[in-house]
């Protein structure tokens, strides 16, 4: 048996498949479960950074135990045309294989349509279909925002809902990163339950973990010791909140004189316009970290940020960086209707759960919560983060679902 793990991108995004994808494929060979990975690139990206692109495989190779292969796609991620590229480039790539099973774990609709129709043509092809969102939800959000007509709005919603049924009922398995994802598409596409799993987004226990000596070393270095720090790993732009993000952070700085905001951002220069119309000058740090400097600023913060807009896209995530935050011991402050994530802060007392209509009476509702809260340590927080999101335990679910295909 093969298995092969096939993703679409318009950009490679090195941070995020370092913490989606190789880490987890990592902990998979550790269970006796190895992977080979394809990744197809818009063409432009791929022709832009094919040097950089050969550093990566190679650097990829030598911490799995698989190969890595690297192919040019169309313009559009979403498009029917990288629909045909993949099916044909998967075609030509197993064309050798008709007696070996192979498996593919296709992240995204695209790559999970192309397997879906190989697999009607190729009888030794099965594949798991990984939902790390809800794609209906995403492109509803983005229409209106263009102000796409509605007629043509609920077609497209209707196209896109007869393809994840097509999707979904082909597939040996589908994993889903919340409940509240799983329960979206069980309703929608009349899913069969058991073949169902919901594996949220994760983070590594060897690299998020509390340490108190790391924390007050970072704190030193920014010269914060005595600030109660705020910390947001992420994108800028309106996908993100990141101006009412900012905006309530920049209230927060003008009431309480200790407070200050770490931004951990490719985007820098949006972030940079953004902290100088929002913030208090002096009173934030913006930087684009490398993936292993990440866990120490968060040590050397006090409380993570994950505040969303209210919308179906937002209500069936599950950001990676919360398991980053609860792993090193943060509190955190969330919206109300994130995911599984806001109702599991709640339940273990373990952060701040700010409600929609509260957004506007935000600064005297942080402000009283930080004046009187009583919450778990840091290294309780941590041990209830290594309980709940490592993927060291997550993998051995995972395996378990590649070894019963």
């Amino acid at each position: 048996m093969s298995r092969y793990y096939f993703s679409i991108l318009t950009e490679y995004p090195k941070n995020v498949i370092s913490s989606q994808v190789i880490e987890y494929i990592e902990f998979y060979d550790k269970e006796g479960i190895n992977f080979s990975i394809i990744f197809l690139l818009r063409l432009g990206e791929y022709l832009k950074g094919f040097s950089e692109l050969s550093k990566h495989k190679s650097n990829i190779e030598k911490k799995i135990n698989g190969k890595v292969f690297f192919f040019p796609s169309g313009k559009k991620p979403g498009s029917w045309f990288n629909v045909f590229i993949s099916y044909v480039i998967l075609l030509i790539k197993f064309r050798k294989y008709k007696n070996d099973e192979i498996v593919l774990h296709c992240r995204g609709s695209v790559s999970g349509l192309a397997a879906e129709k190989l697999k009607r043509r190729r009888k030794n092809i099965t594949y798991i279909y990984d939902v790390r969102a809800d794609q209906a939800a995403e492109y509803n959000y983005y229409a209106i925002t263009k102000g796409i007509p509605e007629k043509e709005r609920i077609a497209n919603l209707e196209k896109d809902r007869q393809i994840q049924i097509g999707i979904t009922k082909n597939a040996s398995k589908i994993f889903f990163v919340s409940d509240v994802l799983k329960d979206r598409f069980v309703r929608n596409c009349n899913i069969e339950v058991s073949k169902t799993a919901v594996i949220p987004c994760l983070a590594d226990h060897t690299k998020f973990y509390f340490n108190g000596n790391l924390r007050n070393k970072v704190r030193k270095q920014l010269k914060i010791e005595d600030k109660f720090v705020f910390v947001y790993p992420g994108g800028i732009g309106y996908w993100h909140y990141s101006d009412t993000i900012f905006e309530i952070i920049g209230n927060l700085m003008k009431e309480l004189e200790n407070i200050y905001f770490i931004i951990l951002t490719p985007s820098v220069t949006e972030a940079e316009k953004l902290a100088d119309e929002k913030l208090v000058k002096g009173k934030y740090f913006i930087e684009s970290a490398e993936r292993d400097e990440v866990a120490g600023f968060l040590n050397a913060a006090d409380m993570g940020v994950l505040l969303r807009e209210r919308d179906p896209l937002n209500e069936v995530a599950a950001p990676t960086k919360f398991a980053e935050y609860v792993m090193t011991g943060l509190p955190v402050l969330i919206s109300d209707f994130i995911g599984d994530y806001s109702q599991f802060v709640k339940e273990k007392n373990i952060g701040l759960v700010l409600k929609e209509e509260d957004t506007a009476n935000s600064t005297e509702i942080i402000k009283e919560f930080l004046l009187n809260y009583n919450l778990p340590s840091r290294k309780e927080i941590a041990e209830t983060g290594l309980a709940n999101f490592s993927k060291n335990k997550y993998a051995k679910i995972m395996a378990e679902s590649y070894k019963s295909i």
